[in-house]
């Protein structure tokens, strides 16, 4: 008799150690979880607020280009990609930032490049003049707005914090 309550006493102690156990290895397997949840998120985030920044580059650059390629699909792609990264950046940044409305302002002056480029041999030369001098003035804007995304999303793509 004694025996079987040394052997019950021993089972139960072992029950309870083995489920403590279990307990604190689930417990420390879902702090990983999450942490390591919240740092892909993090690290997703990011990438989508570099995308602002690089398909904006891209197409400031596609916007400086020859006429030839404004007819491609290629600078199509660009421009959509623009809008997309424009419009999406309400969502990726503080409106305090000024990022969104800077982007809007660029969309803007972007179809002011766009239509004398596309359009240039159709128009009658005073309206050509006209709008090639707002297309000069739209890309101007265009290229001193670059460094001031830059300095706009540099809390943003600070990648030191982003690991922090």
């Amino acid at each position: 008799m004694a025996l079987q309550i040394a052997t019950l006493v021993v089972s139960i102690a072992s029950l309870v150690v083995s489920s403590t156990i279990a307990i604190l290895v689930n417990r420390v397997q879902s702090r990983a979880t999450k942490e390591a949840t919240k740092e892909k998120e993090r690290l997703e985030l990011y990438d989508r607020r570099f995308a602002v920044y690089l398909k904006t580059l891209e197409f400031h650059h596609a916007l400086a280009g020859p006429r030839e390629f404004f007819l491609t699909e290629d600078f199509r792609a660009l421009h959509r990609d623009f809008i997309k990264v424009a419009r999406e950046s309400q969502y990726l940044f503080d409106d305090s930032s000024g990022i969104h409305k800077l982007l809007e302002q660029l969309h803007v002056e972007a179809f002011k490049i766009k239509a004398v480029k596309e359009n240039r041999k159709e128009l009658p030369p005073e309206l050509l003049t006209r709008m090639f001098e707002e297309s000069m003035a739209a890309l101007t804007i265009f290229n001193d707005a670059i460094p001031e995304l830059e300095k706009q999303l540099k809390p943003y793509l600070n990648f030191q914090k982003v690991l922090a």
